[in-house]
Protein backbone atom coordinates (compact mmCIF):
# COMPACT_ATOMS: atom_id res chain seq x y z
CA UNK A 1 0.00 0.00 0.00
CA UNK A 2 3.05 2.59 1.09
CA UNK A 3 4.69 1.68 -2.62
CA UNK A 4 0.62 2.91 -4.31
CA UNK A 5 0.50 5.73 -2.75
CA UNK A 6 4.28 7.09 -3.08
CA UNK A 7 3.72 6.09 -6.83
CA UNK A 8 0.68 8.23 -6.41
CA UNK A 9 2.43 11.17 -5.02
CA UNK A 10 4.66 11.07 -7.59
CA UNK A 11 2.57 10.98 -10.67
CA UNK A 12 0.15 13.87 -9.26
CA UNK A 13 3.28 15.95 -9.01
CA UNK A 14 5.52 14.84 -12.34
CA UNK A 15 2.17 15.29 -15.21
CA UNK A 16 0.89 18.80 -13.80
CA UNK A 17 5.11 19.90 -14.26
CA UNK A 18 5.58 18.38 -17.54
CA UNK A 19 1.91 19.82 -18.42
CA UNK A 20 3.15 23.66 -17.72
CA UNK A 21 6.49 22.76 -19.16
CA UNK A 22 5.17 21.34 -22.62
CA UNK A 23 1.71 23.16 -22.95
CA UNK A 24 0.69 23.24 -26.09
CA UNK A 25 2.81 20.65 -27.68
CA UNK A 26 0.83 17.12 -27.29
CA UNK A 27 -2.10 15.80 -29.35
CA UNK A 28 -5.52 16.23 -28.13
CA UNK A 29 -6.89 12.58 -27.55
CA UNK A 30 -3.52 10.94 -28.43
CA UNK A 31 -5.00 7.47 -28.94
CA UNK A 32 -7.74 6.54 -31.66
CA UNK A 33 -8.26 3.90 -33.71
CA UNK A 34 -5.50 2.76 -35.55
CA UNK A 35 -3.19 4.31 -33.37
CA UNK A 36 0.14 2.22 -31.92
CA UNK A 37 1.40 2.78 -28.52
CA UNK A 38 4.75 1.07 -26.99
CA UNK A 39 5.31 1.92 -23.32
CA UNK A 40 8.33 0.82 -21.19
CA UNK A 41 8.06 1.36 -17.16
CA UNK A 42 10.05 0.16 -14.08
CA UNK A 43 8.35 -0.07 -11.13
CA UNK A 44 8.36 -2.68 -7.79
CA UNK A 45 7.16 -5.91 -8.97
CA UNK A 46 3.98 -7.76 -8.02
CA UNK A 47 4.85 -10.33 -4.96
CA UNK A 48 3.59 -13.81 -6.34
CA UNK A 49 5.31 -15.90 -3.66
CA UNK A 50 4.27 -13.76 -0.73
CA UNK A 51 6.17 -14.46 2.33
CA UNK A 52 9.29 -15.77 0.54
CA UNK A 53 9.79 -12.35 -1.63
CA UNK A 54 10.87 -9.38 0.82
CA UNK A 55 11.83 -6.03 0.72
CA UNK A 56 11.84 -3.99 -3.06
CA UNK A 57 11.29 -6.14 -6.19
CA UNK A 58 12.09 -4.59 -9.00
CA UNK A 59 10.40 -5.55 -11.97
CA UNK A 60 9.82 -4.04 -15.67
CA UNK A 61 7.57 -4.12 -18.53
CA UNK A 62 7.10 -3.57 -22.35
CA UNK A 63 3.82 -3.03 -23.13
CA UNK A 64 2.23 -2.55 -27.13
CA UNK A 65 -1.54 -1.45 -27.89
CA UNK A 66 -3.14 -0.77 -30.70
CA UNK A 67 -6.93 1.31 -31.17
CA UNK A 68 -9.08 -1.11 -32.30
CA UNK A 69 -12.82 0.46 -31.87
CA UNK A 70 -14.30 3.77 -31.06
CA UNK A 71 -16.57 3.32 -27.81
CA UNK A 72 -18.46 6.25 -26.31
CA UNK A 73 -15.79 8.98 -25.86
CA UNK A 74 -13.14 6.90 -25.76
CA UNK A 75 -11.11 3.47 -27.46
CA UNK A 76 -11.06 0.25 -26.59
CA UNK A 77 -7.18 -0.98 -27.23
CA UNK A 78 -5.79 -4.70 -27.84
CA UNK A 79 -2.01 -5.98 -27.37
CA UNK A 80 0.00 -7.53 -25.14
CA UNK A 81 2.56 -7.33 -22.68
CA UNK A 82 6.22 -8.50 -21.27
CA UNK A 83 7.92 -8.02 -18.29
CA UNK A 84 9.67 -9.83 -14.87
CA UNK A 85 10.34 -9.55 -11.76
CA UNK A 86 13.94 -10.53 -9.49
CA UNK A 87 13.42 -11.16 -5.61
CA UNK A 88 14.99 -13.03 -2.98
CA UNK A 89 14.27 -14.49 0.84
CA UNK A 90 17.05 -15.00 3.43
CA UNK A 91 15.89 -16.68 6.66
CA UNK A 92 17.76 -18.59 9.43
CA UNK A 93 16.89 -21.79 11.12
CA UNK A 94 18.59 -22.78 14.49
CA UNK A 95 17.19 -26.25 14.47
CA UNK A 96 19.41 -27.02 12.08
CA UNK A 97 22.74 -25.38 13.32
CA UNK A 98 23.29 -22.38 15.15
CA UNK A 99 23.52 -19.23 12.76
CA UNK A 100 21.98 -21.49 9.61
CA UNK A 101 21.20 -19.48 7.39
CA UNK A 102 19.74 -19.58 3.54
CA UNK A 103 18.53 -17.77 0.54
CA UNK A 104 15.91 -18.40 -1.85
CA UNK A 105 15.51 -16.25 -5.02
CA UNK A 106 13.03 -16.45 -7.58
CA UNK A 107 12.86 -14.33 -11.34
CA UNK A 108 9.73 -14.66 -12.74
CA UNK A 109 8.59 -13.75 -16.32
CA UNK A 110 5.02 -12.98 -17.64
CA UNK A 111 3.79 -12.79 -21.32
CA UNK A 112 0.06 -11.16 -21.59
CA UNK A 113 -2.35 -9.97 -23.73
CA UNK A 114 -3.91 -6.65 -22.95
CA UNK A 115 -7.06 -4.90 -23.43
CA UNK A 116 -7.83 -1.27 -22.08
CA UNK A 117 -10.30 1.36 -22.56
CA UNK A 118 -8.70 5.01 -23.48
CA UNK A 119 -10.23 8.23 -22.82
CA UNK A 120 -8.83 11.94 -23.01
CA UNK A 121 -10.57 14.09 -21.02
CA UNK A 122 -10.35 16.96 -23.94
CA UNK A 123 -6.94 17.84 -22.24
CA UNK A 124 -4.25 18.28 -24.98
CA UNK A 125 -1.60 15.63 -24.36
CA UNK A 126 -3.25 13.94 -21.58
CA UNK A 127 -4.11 9.83 -22.18
CA UNK A 128 -5.59 8.28 -19.29
CA UNK A 129 -6.74 4.00 -19.24
CA UNK A 130 -8.08 1.15 -17.39
CA UNK A 131 -7.75 -2.51 -18.15
CA UNK A 132 -6.67 -5.96 -17.55
CA UNK A 133 -4.29 -8.27 -18.40
CA UNK A 134 -4.27 -12.00 -18.81
CA UNK A 135 -1.32 -14.76 -19.46
CA UNK A 136 1.20 -17.04 -18.30
CA UNK A 137 4.21 -16.74 -15.13
CA UNK A 138 7.08 -18.94 -15.38
CA UNK A 139 8.42 -19.09 -12.24
CA UNK A 140 12.32 -20.36 -11.91
CA UNK A 141 13.36 -20.81 -8.34
CA UNK A 142 17.08 -21.60 -6.73
CA UNK A 143 18.42 -21.90 -3.40
CA UNK A 144 21.46 -21.20 -1.39
CA UNK A 145 22.15 -23.58 1.82
CA UNK A 146 25.16 -23.90 3.69
CA UNK A 147 26.75 -27.24 3.92
CA UNK A 148 25.65 -27.97 7.18
CA UNK A 149 22.07 -27.48 6.44
CA UNK A 150 19.95 -30.61 6.75
CA UNK A 151 16.59 -29.63 6.73
CA UNK A 152 13.99 -29.58 4.08
CA UNK A 153 14.00 -26.98 1.07
CA UNK A 154 10.76 -24.83 1.96
CA UNK A 155 10.51 -22.41 -0.92
CA UNK A 156 8.24 -22.69 -3.27
CA UNK A 157 9.28 -24.41 -6.42
CA UNK A 158 9.92 -23.27 -10.07
CA UNK A 159 6.23 -23.33 -11.75
CA UNK A 160 4.21 -22.19 -14.73
CA UNK A 161 0.83 -20.19 -13.10
CA UNK A 162 -0.91 -16.83 -14.22
CA UNK A 163 -0.02 -13.62 -14.46
CA UNK A 164 -1.20 -10.28 -15.49
CA UNK A 165 -4.24 -8.14 -13.61
CA UNK A 166 -6.19 -5.16 -13.49
CA UNK A 167 -4.42 -1.49 -14.32
CA UNK A 168 -4.85 1.78 -14.84
CA UNK A 169 -2.70 4.59 -16.16
CA UNK A 170 -2.36 7.88 -17.44
CA UNK A 171 0.46 9.25 -20.22
CA UNK A 172 1.24 12.91 -20.78
CA UNK A 173 2.97 13.17 -24.46
CA UNK A 174 5.24 16.22 -25.20
CA UNK A 175 4.69 16.06 -28.76
CA UNK A 176 2.97 13.44 -31.32
CA UNK A 177 5.56 10.84 -30.54
CA UNK A 178 7.08 10.99 -27.24
CA UNK A 179 5.36 10.99 -23.36
CA UNK A 180 6.15 9.73 -20.26
CA UNK A 181 3.80 7.32 -18.40
CA UNK A 182 3.07 6.34 -14.53
CA UNK A 183 0.68 2.61 -14.19
CA UNK A 184 -0.86 1.30 -11.47
CA UNK A 185 -2.34 -2.51 -10.64
CA UNK A 186 -1.47 -5.69 -9.19
CA UNK A 187 -0.22 -6.81 -12.79
CA UNK A 188 3.41 -7.35 -13.25
CA UNK A 189 4.37 -4.33 -11.41
CA UNK A 190 2.39 -2.38 -8.25
CA UNK A 191 3.11 0.61 -9.56
CA UNK A 192 5.60 1.83 -12.62
CA UNK A 193 6.88 5.22 -14.48
CA UNK A 194 8.52 5.41 -18.03
CA UNK A 195 8.26 6.36 -21.46
CA UNK A 196 5.41 6.06 -24.10
CA UNK A 197 6.03 6.28 -27.88
CA UNK A 198 3.26 7.13 -30.73
CA UNK A 199 3.19 4.93 -33.51
CA UNK A 200 0.51 5.92 -36.19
Amino acid sequence: MKKLLIAVLVAGLLFPALSSFSAGKGLMDPMTKGTWFINFGFGPGTNWQGAYGNGFLPAFQVAVEVGMWEVGPGIITLGGEIGGTFYSYTGTDSRYGPGTTYKYTYTEMVIAARAAYHYGWNVQGLDTYGGVAAGPRFTIFTYQLPASYTGPVIGKPSSVGYGGGPFVGASFFFNEFLGVNAELGFNITYAQIGLVFKVK
